[in-house]
């Protein structure tokens, strides 16, 4: 199931959600290593873009990543390219569905990785 991306508008009056339909990365994987840990490779730092189905726009609407005052942007538009009239949110939440037995959040289960992980490294 994909992931909902809900939005909010720079002067954060409106929301907007989409749904997530694919991504774009890296040609050549790049180490990034989960905080704390100096050995745990994540593949997330090849992240580049994001295509969403908006429906206002239709389906496989590229979605550009930006670091708008620190905070996580994505830059809407029709184009395969950045343009003026792109539209421009802040990300505010990320719903991914689980399964009914899984009973905590999605960054619980990743602390609960990342954890494991550092156990599997020292054996």
């Amino acid at each position: 199931m994909a992931p909902i991306l809900i939005l909010k508008s720079l002067d954060e009056k409106l929301r907007h959600a989409v749904t997530l339909a694919g991504i774009k990365v890296t040609p050549e994987h790049s180490p990034c290593l989960l905080p704390g840990t100096t050995k745990v490779d994540t593949r997330a730092g090849d992240l580049l873009a994001a295509y969403v189905h908006d429906d206002r726009n239709g389906p496989y609407v590229r979605a550009s990543l930006t670091n708008t005052g620190g905070k996580l942007g994505i830059r809407i538009g029709l184009g395969r390219e950045d343009g003026p009239d792109d539209e421009q949110w802040l990300l505010s939440h990320v719903l991914i569905a689980m399964h009914s037995k899984i009973r905590m959040s999605f960054g619980g289960l990743e602390d609960v990785a990342a954890h494991v992980l550092k156990r599997l490294q020292g054996l």
